[in-house]
């Protein structure tokens, strides 16, 4: 998975319920071989009616019914703390954000849920001809000493009342439901020529940072400093949530298959640490608010 292995160990053979995992948007480059790898991260799984989960260092065993773990599907959640442990071994983690080429300079764009990361991303991509590098999941880390984004999930999440209040163009892409049905929490998924945009899997130094706050009720652009304690102890959570197990589950219809926990370290830390100070005192990270239009065009005015 874009990179790093794990070795699959089953009573039963799965292979084939895996390997139609392929097209699930979450994980990167994922690649099934039907043989063990080298890995030293091994996941064992037993089809039992007992179930069990235990994690022993670089060891998983996880015992359940077939039926419970969706054809193979939670296995593969359950094996992302290892694949984060190795990426983060190497200076590199898994943020939720977004991240864009413009003008062959990397750009990333963070917020809170509804922000607007999305919607900003969409404009300046349709409206710049820039590129997508990563919604939802951005990778990224450190390289010579300067932080390099490395991959992403190429996939949006849009909402339709964020879309409605700010892309009306792209409404024609929500199936006709209900009225009934809350605005908010109507959401669907589409693949970046879904909605005309171009994506690009090269990795890319960042040149910007922003954290973005789309307003239509404000008619003047904010521009500041992004550098406040709030800010920070969001970015430390964004960017430790994987590797310590706090944003995955082994959930299944019945509930909680079992446990997965922190695969955190002083070291892993300390890396992550490196790039999140990077942000604010080299790369100057900002916060902008304001009209979808006033704060994409602010973006690609700093690129």
């Amino acid at each position: 998975m874009d990179g790093w292995s794990v070795s699959v160990n089953s009573t039963r053979n799965i292979f084939e319920n895996i390997e139609n995992l392929k097209k699930n948007r979450d994980f990167l480059n994922l690649e099934i071989l039907p043989k063990c790898s080298l890995s030293p991260y091994t996941l064992s799984y037993s089809d039992d009616e007992n179930i069990s989960v235990i994690y022993q260092k670089k060891k998983a065993f996880i015992s359940a019914p077939l039926r419970l773990i969706k054809d193979g599907e939670v296995l593969l959640y359950a094996i992302f703390p290892f694949i984060e442990a190795q990426r983060q071994n190497k200076g590199f983690f898994t943020m939720h954000g977004a991240a864009i080429s413009l003008n062959g300079k990397g750009v990333l764009i963070l917020g809170k849920e509804g922000s607007g990361k999305t919607t900003t991303v969409l404009r300046i991509c349709k409206k710049n001809q820039a590129l997508l590098l990563g919604n939802d999941l951005v990778i990224i880390g450190t390289k010579n000493n300067k932080t390099l984004i490395t991959n992403g999930t190429k996939f949006f999440h849009l909402r339709y009342e964020s879309i409605k209040r700010n892309l009306p163009e792209l409404l024609h892409l929500f199936p006709k439901q209900n009225s009934n049905i809350c605005s908010w929490i109507r959401k669907i998924i589409l693949d970046p020529h879904d909605c005309g945009v171009r994506f690009s899997n090269e990795k890319i130094y960042l040149n910007t940072a922003f954290f973005v706050h789309v307003d239509e009720t404000k008619k003047d652009l904010y521009v500041g400093s992004a550098d406040t304690l709030p800010n920070r102890l969001y970015l430390n959570e964004n960017c430790s949530r994987y590797i310590r197990g706090t944003c995955l589950s082994l959930l299944t219809e019945k509930g909680y298959l079992g446990y997965i926990p922190s695969f955190d370290s002083k070291t892993k830390f300390t890396k992550r640490k490196k790039v999140i100070d990077n942000l604010f005192r080299k790369y100057n990270i900002r916060f902008v608010s304001g009209p979808l239009e006033k704060v994409a065009d602010y973006i690609i005015s700093q690129n």
